[in-house]
């Protein structure tokens, strides 16, 4: 368990879904009204539960709010890692 990968895992949880509930209630994604096999890829999911190409452009900004939300992140963790490995090899 790392608790400073938490804090982006957590929000990511959370701003992710509420983005995709936003984008259904103002209309600019149709409501899901399929169900597709677990497995399929998410840019092939989006577009088959809701027949609504629109979902792509909803989809490709929560991955980049995730990615920026994570990045300040990881880059302390590397730190951290560098840190403790410099100290392990005193």
């Amino acid at each position: 368990m790392n608790p400073v990968l938490m804090i982006p895992f957590i929000f990511n949880g959370v701003v992710g879904p509420v983005i995709g509930y936003i984008s259904v209630m103002i209309g600019f994604v149709a409501r899901p009204f399929a169900e597709v096999p677990w497995a399929t890829p998410a840019p092939i999911s989006g577009v088959l539960i809701t027949g609504d190409w629109k979902i792509l452009i909803v989809q490709a900004l929560v991955l980049a709010i995730g990615m920026i939300t994570y990045y300040p992140f990881i880059k302390m963790d590397i730190a951290n890692s560098e840190k403790a490995a410099a100290k392990a090899d005193l």
